[in-house]
C-alpha cells in the first residue's frame, strides 16, 4: 500500500511538497538521536526549576516529532478518509491535499533543519485559515443552536419534540466540525497524547515513531516525580474563579504575575484554593501565546504554552484556568497549539482578563470567557 507523502506529491506540485519522504524521515532521525543525547535519564529525583524547563522543552519536541510521524504513516486509504467529506467541493479537497503536505514538510524543517527561518507566511497560519473559512457557518450554527436549545429547558413548559430537533442539528454541527478538522489536521484530532505504538498505522516512520514514544513515556516518569504529579481524579468540584462556574476534577491554573497583575493575585488564589483544592499552578511574566517546536531555551515572556503542555499532557489537568489582560502577542503557530492541546486532551479552557477580550482567532478556542471585576 503506498503511503501519504508519494501519493500527494503523485498529484500535487505545492510549492513545500517537493522532498521524497525518505529524505524527510532521514532528516528527522538526525534530528531525534542529537535531541535525544541531551536529554537525561529518568531517575528518582525528579527536576526543578531550570532542569525542568529544558525537559519540558524536550516534551514538547517528542511530541511534535510524534505527531510529524503519525503523519508520514498515514495511509492513502486513510488520507482519503479524512479528506473525501461532503464539507468540501472537488477543488477543495484537492486544495486541501496540497496545504497538507506544505504543512507537513514546514513541520519537518521547522523540528529537524538548524538554519531553519520563519516565512513570512506560514504553511501552519495558511491551512489554519483554510480551517477557519470552512469551519465558520457550522461554528454559528452550532451556537444558535445551543442557544435555543438552551432556552427551551428555560421555559416553564418544556417541549420535548423542540429539544430533540435542536440537539439533533447539534450533533450534526459538531459532526460536521469533527470531519473538517480531520481533513485540515490529520489524524490526531482528538486523539489523547500518550498513545502506546500499537494505536499508529504502521509505515516508513514506525521503527522512530517507536523510539520517540519510548523516550516520550521514559521523560514524563521522570516529569511526574512530585506528590501532586497526577490528581485522583476522583471527587468533582464545582465552583467559581474570577467570574465563571465550573466543574473539574484536576485544575491547572496559569496567573500572569507581571507587575500590573500582581495585585489581584492573592484574592485569586485564595478563591481557587478555595474552590478547587489541590490546583496546579503556574506564574509566568505576561501572557504571550507564541511558540516554537524544537526550541532548547524560553524567555520568560515565552512560556503560556509551555505551561500549558505542562499541565494538559504532564498534570493531565481536566480544566486549565488562566488568568491575564490579553495584551501580549499572539501568533498563528501559538494558537494552532493551543487548538490541538485542548482538542486531544479534552479539557475545558476557562479564561479572564483584567482588560482585553479574546482576539478573534482566539475566542472559540476559549470554553468560557470573563471580563474580571477589578
Amino acid at each position: 500500500m503506498r503511503f501519504l507523502a508519494p501519493f500527494i506529491l503523485a498529484l500535487t506540485t505545492p510549492v513545500w511538497a517537493k522532498t521524497d519522504p525518505a529524505v524527510l524521515l532521514t532528516s528527522l532521525e538526525k534530528s531525534y538521536t542529537e535531541r535525544v543525547a541531551e536529554i537525561p535519564a529518568a531517575d528518582d529525583k525528579g527536576l526543578q526549576a531550570g532542569d525542568r524547563l529544558s525537559a519540558l522543552l524536550d516534551l514538547r519536541y517528542l511530541t511534535v516529532l510524534e505527531s510529524i510521524l503519525a503523519g508520514l504513516n498515514t495511509t492513502e486509504e486513510n488520507l482519503k478518509k479524512q479528506i473525501d467529506i461532503d464539507e468540501l467541493t472537488g477543488s477543495e479537497k484537492r486544495r486541501t491535499l496540497e496545504l497538507r503536505m506544505d504543512a507537513l514538510e514546514y513541520r519537518v524543517a521547522s523540528l529537524a533543519s538548524p538554519d531553519f527561518q520563519e516565512p513570512r507566511t506560514s504553511p501552519i497560519e495558511k491551512i489554519q485559515k483554510a480551517y477557519e473559512r470552512k469551519a465558520r457557518k457550522p461554528t454559528m450554527e452550532l451556537a444558535k443552536a445551543q442557544k435555543a436549545r438552551d432556552q427551551e429547558y428555560e421555559r416553564s413548559s418544556l417541549n420535548e419534540r423542540k429539544v430533540d430537533e435542536l440537539s439533533e442539528q447539534i450533533k450534526e454541527h459538531k459532526k460536521s466540525l469533527t470531519a473538517l478538522k480531520a481533513a485540515f489536521f490529520g489524524a490526531n484530532v482528538g486523539k489523547a497524547f500518550e498513545l502506546p505504538i500499537d494505536q499508529y498505522a504502521n509505515g516508513p516512520a514506525s521503527a522512530l515513531l517507536a523510539k520517540v514514544i519510548t523516550t516520550r513515556d521514559q521523560l514524563l516518569v521522570t516529569l511526574r516525580i512530585d506528590p501532586l504529579a497526577v490528581a485522583d481524579n476522583a471527587d468533582a468540584k464545582q465552583g467559581e474563579v474570577g467570574g465563571i462556574n465550573f466543574k473539574a476534577t484536576n485544575l491547572g491554573v496559569i496567573l500572569d504575575n507581571s507587575s500590573s497583575m500582581q495585585p489581584y493575585i492573592p484574592a485569586l488564589k485564595k478563591e481557587i484554593d478555595k474552590n478547587f483544592p489541590g490546583s496546579h499552578y503556574r506564574e509566568i511574566y505576561g501572557c504571550a501565546l507564541t511558540w516554537h517546536a524544537a526550541p532548547k531555551t524560553l524567555g520568560r515572556r515565552e512560556q503560556v504554552i509551555l505551561s500549558m503542555e505542562d499541565l494538559i499532557i504532564v498534570k493531565k489537568t481536566d480544566a486549565v484556568y488562566w488568568f491575564s489582560d490579553l495584551r501580549d502577542a499572539q501568533t498563528p503557530a501559538g494558537l494552532a497549539r493551543v487548538s490541538e492541546l485542548f482538542d486531544r486532551s479534552g479539557a475545558a479552557f476557562y479564561a479572564s482578563s483584567v482588560d482585553q477580550k479574546p482576539k478573534d482567532e482566539l475566542e472559540p478556542l476559549i470554553t468560557k470567557f470573563s471580563k474580571f471585576k477589578k
